[in-house]
């Protein structure tokens, strides 16, 4: 049984709506500067495996992918959420999890990255 926050977002997510982020709105800005900043700490001399913990519809593995990422792995509390990135990013290994609980081994992964927040309000 998921908190009440949690259950509301559940029965709200009905649209994968991270994918129609656009780089030139503020929104768009925010949320992929921080992907940009992810991206410039990977190193692309040797395979890597890289967790998004948190990983919602899976935007930010689809760019991991396309950034050359040789195993790009996700986990989210939200089954809908999950449902969405195995759509979107089937090479992906995306399971239901909490961040806290990860269904890995110690030292699996090469990079960790942990659930992108970020809030703004639209001025007019």
């Amino acid at each position: 049984m998921l908190p009440k926050s949690q259950q509301i977002q559940e029965e709200e997510y009905v649209t994968p709506y991270h994918w129609s982020f656009d780089r030139g709105t503020f929104g768009g800005r925010s949320y992929f500067g921080y992907i940009d900043t992810c991206l410039s700490f990977l190193s692309k001399d040797k395979p890597i495996k890289v967790l998004d913990a948190g990983c919602g519809d899976g935007r930010f593995l689809g760019v991991l992918r396309d950034a050359g990422v040789q195993e790009v792995y996700g986990v989210d509390y939200s089954e809908r959420a999950v449902s969405f990135a195995k759509i979107l990013v089937p090479e992906a290994k995306v399971s239901v999890a909490s961040v806290t609980e990860l269904p890995y081994e110690d030292n699996f992964f090469d990079f960790i990255i942990w659930k992108l927040e970020f809030e703004f309000e639209m001025l007019e």
